[in-house]
């Protein structure tokens, strides 16, 4: 047994060397990219509370008019009263601190994903064949662009709309909107992965189809839960408002469509590169020409020099009559099976230790 565990010894060790390097260097990337983070915080938070500003501006603009019509004496003073302005408020002197912090880590992991998925790629890559290689990378590559698409739906369309829904729901006359900073981050934060993480589901569903782990006929048999799982997984992650559910169930439910149209592109191809495989084993290979005699050499059809050994001078030679050479079959049926037992290792016995007397 410890024969058996020093022989793997070596292999193990470097692949824990070469894990470990790839850790480092995504590790200093991520540090890097999170103190570039730190400094460009405070820009980055005012482009994220841009949609909430904007939507309360509009909003207070519109419940300003309809408390004009509906007292024209008010003077725009006793309005603006009426209405108030929203208000960013910090419980305590460290909040902003750590509400910058947690930005700074949010804007560092966006930067340097794609570092961390490289160098993850570049670890798993030595152990994968050519064609998985070509088969991983759009995977790879597709990523980043759904999350950004994910990213840009959240806060263009479902960020506006779900704070008009909540503005005039739950905004009463006279009362003043005091949100933090933290819980304004932390909601923004929440969403914006809720809809990356979410639109990460066609590449989830087509690699495990291209593994075998799912079909697209099963994925079509379970469309029904897969509605009622995404629904219930988007009113989990949004914020109580069925806008923003609906926003982001309905999109969910087309990536779930265009996954099993996905599916069932990588079975055909699958199989036409099967059917494509057994052909070629199907076909039967050429024998091999013979080289050609040389003129010394060459002797007529059936006879040998043996022949002429006690052949008289001006006699025929004796015809010897040859027996045909049975035929070689090109059996490719059992290639795979061949291939397989030729290649297979058998594990090494460990050795026992000796019989104490």
């Amino acid at each position: 047994m410890f024969d058996d565990i020093d022989d793997t010894q070596a292999p193990l060790i470097d692949h824990l060397i070469e894990l470990r390097r790839r850790l480092i260097y995504a590790l200093i990337g991520l540090v890097a990219a999170c103190l570039f983070g730190f400094l460009v915080a405070e820009p980055v938070y005012n482009f994220l509370i841009a949609p909430l500003e904007n939507t309360y501006t509009s909003w207070r603009a519109d419940e300003m008019a309809d408390l004009a019509k509906d007292n024209p004496d008010l003077s725009e003073e006793e309005l603006a009263e009426q209405v108030p302005d929203f208000e960013l408020v910090n419980l305590n002197v460290i909040e902003p601190f750590i509400t910058k912090l947690k930005l700074s880590l949010a804007i560092g992991f966006s930067i340097s994903f794609p570092l961390i998925a490289a160098q993850l790629y570049a670890f798993v890559a030595p152990g994968l064949y050519r064609n998985e290689k070509k088969a991983f990378l759009p995977f790879l590559g597709a990523t980043p662009i759904l999350f950004i698409a994910g990213a840009g739906l959240v806060y263009y369309i479902v960020m506006p709309l779900a704070w008009r829904f909540l503005l005039d729901v739950g905004q009463g006359f006279g009362s003043v909107l005091q949100q933090t900073m933290a819980s304004y981050l932390s909601i923004v934060i929440q969403m914006i992965l809720a809809f990356g993480i979410s639109f990460q589901l066609p590449v989830l569903l087509v690699l495990l189809g291209k593994v075998g782990i799912v079909s697209s006929g099963g994925l079509a048999r379970a469309r029904k839960y897969a509605i009622v799982g995404i629904f219930a997984f988007a009113a989990v992650v949004t914020p109580p408002d069925f806008i923003s559910q609906v926003i982001l169930g309905l999109p969910m439910l087309a990536l779930y469509e265009l996954s099993v149209w996905g599916v069932r592109i990588v079975e055909r191809q699958a199989k036409r590169d099967d059917d494509d495989a057994d052909d070629a084993e199907a076909k039967p290979r050429s024998a091999p020409k013979p080289p050609p005699l040389e003129p010394e050499a060459a002797m007529p059809d059936g006879v040998s020099p043996k022949d002429f050994a006690d052949v008289e001078p001006g006699a025929a030679p004796k015809q010897t009559q040859r027996s045909p050479k049975p035929k070689k079959q090109n059996d490719f049926s059992d290639l795979k099976a061949r291939i397989s037992k030729a290649y297979k290792r058998t594990p090494k016995k460990p050795k026992r230790p000796p019989k104490k007397r």
